[in-house]
């Protein structure tokens, strides 16, 4: 089991935002991190994939411990090509979801 330890330098930010002063820059590019500050390239993975995301409108989230790309099958290629293509990628459309790994809200 993983726990999560808050800790004041740890943070996270929409993609390619900066990080605050109080950021330990020192976990830049452990774990799976890819950020270069030199670049400008900040909390993504090593396949371009945000750290956070903001969606204006209705989101459909993964079950528990499913992965994004696993739920909305057209966020990589959207996240990857820095929004150019499916811009739309959370929408219920054919082909952009695997429904068993979409949460349902019990009835």
């Amino acid at each position: 089991m993983y726990l999560f330890q808050s800790a004041r330098g740890r943070e996270i930010h929409l993609p390619d935002y900066p990080p605050t002063s109080l950021a330990d820059l020192n976990l830049f590019g452990t774990g799976d991190d890819d950020s270069n500050p030199s670049s400008g390239k900040f909390y993504k993975n090593k396949q371009n994939l945000p750290w956070a995301i903001h969606v204006s409108g209705t989101f459909d989230y993964p079950v528990e411990k499913a992965k994004i790309t696993d739920a909305h099958l057209k966020f990589s290629q959207w996240a990857q090509s820095v929004g150019s293509i499916y811009p739309d990628w959370y929408l219920h459309l054919p082909g952009y979801r695997n429904p068993e790994k979409i949460y349902q809200v019990p009835q």
